[in-house]
């Protein structure tokens, strides 16, 4: 976390895109426009986007620049793939030193990308691990309300980071949850 804190998040690339994206809300309200095509037209493919807000929430509360909350992201999207693995983890063994072994692996294979703060890597590398995790806990347990409402929640968080996948979870968990409740 010190060095990507030090490095930063990547700026170039796709980062162009959410980092306008996160512009476009901060200048004009929520909105689904697509911050590089004129008029209203409709970006479908990061439309209500929960990260790029948390982002632009995170820049007007505190006054720091868009970019700089961008760049310094990088740190607390580290720390939740290593969470997300941990917890995926010690779900399926129930030991929690396989988590700590789990979220060190991804740390050391993780820890120098600079592109994770991308929605496209967390939402695999974050949300899905921790839905995997809440599956596993439902299916080893008497059902409480508890656990659907970790998946509700989780599947809506995941579809609003990166739609497609949302219907990747589907189409994984499903049919476990089906094969669970029978």
């Amino acid at each position: 976390m010190v060095m990507g804190a030090m490095v930063g998040a990547h700026t170039g690339g796709d980062a162009a895109l959410h980092m306008a994206r996160i512009r476009e809300l901060l200048e004009h309200g929520f909105n689904n426009r697509d911050p590089f095509v004129a008029g209203d037209y409709f970006l479908a493919t990061y439309h209500t986007n929960l990260f790029h807000a948390l982002h632009a929430v995170c820049a007007q509360i505190t006054g720091v620049h868009h970019a700089h909350i961008w760049f310094f992201s990088i740190v607390w999207a580290k720390l939740l793939v290593a969470a997300g693995a941990y917890y995926m983890t010690w779900s399926i063994f129930d030991r929690r030193w396989v988590g700590w072994v789990a979220a060190a692996f991804v740390v050391g294979c993780q820890g120098p990308v600079d592109f994770l703060v991308y929605p496209n890597k967390l939402a695999p590398f974050w949300v899905l691990p921790m839905m995997l995790g809440f599956v596993v806990r439902a299916c080893q347990s008497p059902c409480t309300w508890r656990s659907p409402l970790k998946l509700a929640m989780g599947s809506l968080a995941l579809g609003q980071i990166h739609c497609l996948y949302g219907a990747f979870a589907g189409l994984a968990l499903g049919p476990v949850l089906g094969v669970a409740t029978i």
